[in-house]
């Protein structure tokens, strides 16, 4: 067996960290180390880690000062001494055999990534969303023969990989900006000769209203279209952006237009952002509504498209404040309206 190192970056979880190193801990593959980079914490959770890992000669702790989540799992990739990773967030936790299903699947197809797919939880640990892609399970792919690839969850801590991607064509994670995994993800793919997924769900992501994702500082989505441009970039310089331009149109128009847009919308759909980021797909990608994954949308996400094309904000924010008050009104009918 390969020694597996999972990096946990570390910034002010106290609340959640015990949980999720006890998860990592509790992993029925017997090869690992855990690596918990305390990016600067002040509440504590530097603490925590060195008392995590005195308790287990497993368990290495690195104290940096403050350079953001992308800055972590990079210290985590440079300092692991295992040649296999796995990111986990100090605010999730995973499922006991995680660790074990993902190396199986990826040395029976001697693969240099293997994914799974994950269970959203709220604060209480209850499940409320599986996180699924439409790969197909339990055979090798790349980039070349499923370029679709290119669309599944970008996130990073659903993945066992061969450390090696990592330094192939330097695909570090950017220290300071959003949407790092977006940016790296994406680019890993390249260098991947073979990919393989496992449909079970063995990561428990924890929805909650500091994180990143559920931030409201609004502005900093933004930095959506500086991440798509990175990638843009990165295909053009190494020839690969005609070979897999419906995949990047796709990957533009859904995660820098669509979600974004409709985000926006649901706040405030007079949001002078929307307006930039529709200005950034028609600029980039000017033929995007022909593109072939648009037949992949369901009928509601194929009316909210086609809403925004006509810049119909207004509707699609009384679609979504209609939605909502009829779940509240339903949830009144079992006492619990909110």
């Amino acid at each position: 067996m390969e020694l597996i190192t999972v990096v946990i970056p570390v910034y002010n979880v106290l609340p959640y960290l015990e949980q999720c190193v006890e998860s990592v801990l509790r992993q029925t593959y017997p090869e690992l180390e855990v690596l918990l980079v305390d990016d600067g914490s002040t509440d504590g959770s530097g603490q925590l880690c060195d008392q995590c890992a005195g308790k287990d000669a497993r368990v290495r702790v690195i104290h940096q000062r403050n350079q953001g989540l992308g800055a972590a799992r990079n210290t985590g990739i440079r300092q692991a001494n295992g040649e296999l990773l796995l990111f986990v967030d100090s605010d999730d936790w995973i499922y006991p055999t995680m660790a074990e299903e993902l190396y199986q699947i990826l040395t029976v197809y001697q693969a240099q990534m293997a994914i799974c797919d994950a269970e959203v939880v709220t604060e209480d640990n209850r499940v409320i969303q599986r996180m699924e892609s439409d790969l197909p399970p339990g055979e090798p792919i790349c980039l070349h023969s499923l370029p679709q690839l290119m669309l599944a969850p970008h996130v990073a801590w659903n993945k066992l990989y061969r450390k090696e991607l990592f330094f192939q064509n330097g695909c570090f994670y950017p220290a300071r900006e959003w949407y790092e995994d977006f940016r790296v993800t994406t680019k890993l793919y390249t260098n991947a000769r073979r990919v393989v997924y496992l449909n079970r769900p063995l990561y428990c992501y924890r929805k909650r209203c500091g994180s990143i994702q559920n931030n409201r500082d609004i502005t900093r989505r933004k930095e959506k279209i500086d991440a798509m441009k990175d990638i843009i970039c990165f295909y053009k310089e190494r020839g690969l952006y005609q070979t897999y331009k419906d995949e990047l149109e796709f990957l533009a128009l859904w995660n820098v237009y669509y979600v974004p847009c409709v985000d926006l919308i649901r706040m405030d759909w007079k949001h002078p952002l929307i307006q930039q980021f529709s200005q950034f797909l028609r600029d980039a990608f000017p033929c995007y509504r022909h593109n072939p994954y648009l037949k992949t949308l369901n009928r509601r996400e194929s009316l909210i498209f086609h809403l925004l094309n006509q810049n119909c904000r207004r509707g699609i924010a009384v679609i979504f404040y209609l939605h909502d008050w009829l779940k509240r009104w339903i949830g009144s009918k079992d006492g619990k309206f909110t």
